[in-house]
């Protein structure tokens, strides 16, 4: 066997293949498990502040109340948004404008606790969710352009569950 005139054939050196490997995992592993999302704006505080980092889970399953969710503004589709699940399929909302009130699918109406309750809110009349929809709001009432603005959000406009802040 004789060389090319060019000279021997090249080899990849194998560190070169791991760190290839290891951005390529890095890379699907963001796309499709975890992301970090920055927070934009003061709707979510004192919980979140403006600049802040948080690491989101695509794959969220069963949300449950309280918990922070990523998605998609109704209203303008390019636009994602991060605000606190209040609501959940099947149940009923309403807010005399400070309180807010949940008819669960198991019970009669309730007062949801802190931090639910977070400074004056405008009021709304009771919202009955799909089995499919969620109703969300910002920690920050006065600040936060949420479901009391754009409705109830479906299912397939969540992008992901906060588990963690960052920085």
């Amino acid at each position: 066997m004789t060389d090319s005139p060019e000279g021997p054939p090249r080899r990849v050196p194998r560190l070169a293949l791991l760190l290839a490997a290891a951005l390529l995992a890095a890379l699907l592993c963001e796309r499709f498990l975890l992301g970090v999302f920055v927070v934009e704006g003061a709707s979510m505080e004192p919980t979140l502040r403006s600049g802040q980092r948080v690491l989101v889970w695509r794959r969220p399953g069963e949300l449950e109340r309280g918990d922070l969710v990523v998605f998609r503004n109704p209203l303008r589709p390019g636009e994602v948004l991060l605000k606190r699940v209040v609501g959940l399929p099947g149940e009923a909302l309403r807010s005399d404008g400070v309180r807010l009130f949940v008819t669960t699918r198991e019970g009669p109406e309730v007062e949801l606790a802190e931090p639910y309750r977070r400074g004056p809110g405008s009021a709304f009349p009771i919202t009955r969710l799909g089995t499919e929809e969620f109703f969300v709001l910002g920690d920050n009432r006065a600040e936060s352009v949420d479901s009391r603005r754009f409705g109830e959000i479906d299912r397939r406009l969540i992008l992901g569950k906060v588990v963690d802040t960052l920085w």
